[in-house]
């Protein structure tokens, strides 16, 4: 079925750029500052704001808020 619409030149998939952008640690850039600074480690951090620590790197990655760490 896929193989006939693609023959026939329907185009498949999620249209580009409808992939939603907006980040689970959007806007909370101040409040994991104060987290940091009261002496939180990162995994506490994480769990409060209930994501995962990865999730939690990659946003202070993306933000170089951790560059004292």
């Amino acid at each position: 079925a896929l193989a006939r619409k693609k023959a026939e030149g329907v185009v498949l998939g999620r249209p580009v750029g409808s992939k939603n952008m907006k980040r689970k640690l959007d806007g909370k850039s101040g409040i994991i500052k104060e987290m940091q600074n009261s002496g939180l480690t990162k995994v506490q951090i994480a769990k409060k704001l209930k994501v995962s620590r990865n999730t939690l790197y990659l946003y202070l990655t993306n933000l170089d808020i951790n560059a004292h760490f």
